[in-house]
């Protein structure tokens, strides 16, 4: 696992109820290292929708197996 996925492993595991896509770009986690997560199955992405006209809100939140990668 690489540094930068491991970084943002320990900030998701950190988070009680995960990141929101924003929040993890404003710590400069890219798109990328999202993405190999999710697709590692270390992270799980949730979309809440909320509000007339709806406003999707994409959370990035950790797995068990994420939160073995990081020996938790």
């Amino acid at each position: 696992m690489k540094d930068a996925q491991r970084d943002a492993l320990a900030r998701l595991a950190a988070s009680t109820d995960g990141c929101t896509e924003a929040m993890f770009l404003a710590h400069g986690v890219s798109i990328e290292t999202m993405a190999e997560l999710v697709k590692s199955r270390r992270a799980a992405v949730t979309v809440e929708r909320l509000a007339r006209p709806p406003i999707e809100i994409v959370r990035v939140g950790t797995t068990g197996a994420g939160r073995e990668a990081i020996g938790e």
